[in-house]
């Protein structure tokens, strides 16, 4: 249904996308972590203006009101928007993004589900309106102190229907002078133990919790492949699904890992 050029596939150096921005809004180098209930919503924002904004919370969340508050009541602008995978806690409040602000480009993991009417819906809209790049392994990104690299998954799946493509979440590395971070959507831990086996996995300073702190995600192997200082779970406060899962938590106290909420914060912010 959807149609791209296979091949912008294999590594793209996205700095003549993103470009260069003055802003009098900056808050330099920093990754913030947003409070949008129970999903997922990551901030990536340069020194030189460039923003890129990883997932967007459910429909109906706060996901602007988070976003005013890290870019101004001004701006309009969001360099890249990156789609994890299709479910709503992720993409859900996407639309409201792409309502507000003027999106250069969007990365999806290119899985459909025929059956998902909102989200074929959704997708539709983004062909229109940006520039679809996909995110799959071997994928790069370079912006002067800024490194991300696409680690999952593998170029196959472009195309490809399922009805739960949480295993084909886009995974990505983000690489700067002073941390790097791992965001793993909502991938199970076979996912997991299948990166950790093909050795693309690193040491990261900063974690995010797979599938909001679930106990299908987050497991030994990918935290002993990684050695986080930090993880982060984005999660609803009570939330019905009981996110975070306490074996989840007991996991990361037993290796002495700093565990962060975004319930507990508006944003939780790195700066690099």
């Amino acid at each position: 249904m959807y149609k791209l050029l296979l091949p912008v596939l294999l590594c793209i150096g996205i700095v003549s996308l993103l470009g260069t921005h003055q802003s009098v809004w900056n808050p330099g180098n920093r990754v913030s972590f947003l409070n949008i209930g129970q999903g997922d919503a990551t901030l990536i924002q340069t020194t030189s203006g460039v923003r890129i904004l990883v997932d967007c919370g459910p429909p109906g969340g706060p996901i602007l009101d988070r976003l005013q508050d890290q870019l101004g009541f001004v701006s309009r602008r969001i360099d890249m928007l990156v789609i994890t995978h299709g479910d709503s806690d992720h993409y859900g409040g996407c639309q409201d993004v792409l309502d507000y602000y003027q999106i250069g480009t969007t990365m999806i993991n290119g899985v459909n589900d025929p059956e998902n009417e909102a989200y074929t819906t959704f997708l539709e809209g983004i062909y229109a309106e940006t520039r679809v790049i996909p995110g799959i392994a071997g994928t790069s990104i370079t912006h002067q102190d800024l490194e991300i690299t696409v680690l999952a998954p593998e170029p196959g799946v472009w195309g490809q229907e399922s009805k739960d493509d949480n295993e084909y979440s886009i995974v990505l590395h983000l690489n700067t002078p002073t941390k790097d971070f791992l965001l793993t959507g909502d991938i199970p831990i076979l996912v997991e133990s299948q990166l950790v086996a093909s050795g693309y996995l690193l040491d990261v300073d900063v974690l995010k919790a797979g599938h909001h702190g679930s106990n299908t995600s987050t497991g030994s192997a990918l935290l002993d492949a990684t050695s986080p200082e930090e993880v982060i779970i984005s999660a609803g406060a009570d939330n019905s699904f009981g996110h975070p899962h306490p074996e989840v938590i007991t996991r990361l106290e037993n290796k002495n890992i700093t565990i962060r909420e975004t319930k507990n914060h508006s944003s939780i912010d790195f700066s690099f």
